[in-house]
């Protein structure tokens, strides 16, 4: 998704990639994208990347937005990619916490592109994976959790360090593990970790219900129901998933103490940064 750019990021109204016709049908796009996971890479054959840009004579803001397939070589005649398009990484950008990603800037010099739907509908049409994106966020944002959460307990239980303050709890041992001295910081960890699969209108598994009754449910007036709740809630799911799961996050690295950003513990800052950002 190439939606960002240097000049602007959620404020997409503001973007200046352009998009001219050429004669086949097809566009000349120019600009520069930012922020553009996966830009570049030789995992695959191709890449396709979908590119927001403006028509000539464009309205202002985002109801100018046209949406554009820009592939990185062009589809030769039997489909197999051949002479390569003008759009190439520009640069790494350098994100925190996130090694096996190339995160890219883009730059967009007379590349070839289609147009995807309606002239100036684009955001609209960008925003089915915009939103594929969001659940996805919000899903690992509490995958990471659960991973924070069961490290952390495994760890309170097995590490000893001095004695309870109401007599020992391990008395064949030398000290008593740390779980004894965290009677609030434990069960707040957990509280993030499992409380976040409730079954409520934050639970990823109540949406999905609704993505399924949304997509397949027999009667129409369910079908645009499920689909209202689905538009309403999925911000709501990323957001609120992703700022609890930081919040457990990092409790759960408080629980190693010195050890948290000790990279015996690697699941401790990449978890904390990726969650972050």
């Amino acid at each position: 998704m190439c939606l960002t750019e240097p000049h602007c990021g959620t404020d997409l109204g503001t973007l200046r990639t352009k998009a001219e016709p050429n004669s086949d049908g097809s566009y000349a796009i120019n600009g520069t994208k930012i922020f553009i996971s996966s830009g570049e890479h030789d995992l695959s054959e191709n890449i396709v990347h979908f590119v927001l840009a403006r028509l000539p004579g464009a309205p202002n803001g985002t109801k100018g937005i046209s949406l554009f397939i820009v592939p990185k070589f062009i589809p030769n005649e039997v489909g197999e990619p051949g002479e390569r398009n003008g759009v190439k990484c520009g640069s790494i950008e350098h994100k925190m916490g996130i090694y096996g990603n190339a995160i890219c800037v883009i730059n967009l010099d007379n590349a070839k592109g289609w147009l995807v739907g309606e002239p100036n509908k684009g955001l609209n049409a960008m925003f089915v994976m915009v939103n594929a994106a969001r659940l996805g966020v919000g899903m690992q944002s509490l995958g990471l959790t659960e991973v924070a959460y069961q490290n952390s307990l495994t760890y309170a239980k097995e590490r000893l360090q001095m004695r309870s303050l109401t007599g020992p709890k391990a008395p064949e041992k030398a000290a008593d593990p740390i779980i004894v001295h965290l009677p609030g910081r434990a069960p707040h960890v957990a509280a993030h970790a499992e409380g976040l699969r409730r079954r409520h209108a934050h639970s990823p598994y109540w949406s999905a219900l609704h993505i399924d009754k949304e997509l397949s449910h027999g009667d129409e007036a369910v079908r645009k129901e499920a689909a209202d709740l689905v538009a309403l809630l999925t911000p709501i799911l990323k957001a609120f998933l992703s700022d609890n799961a930081f919040e457990g996050t990092n409790h759960a690295m408080q629980i190693y103490g010195g050890h948290d950003f000790i990279a015996e513990w690697a699941w401790s800052n990449t978890c904390a940064t990726r969650v972050s950002t």
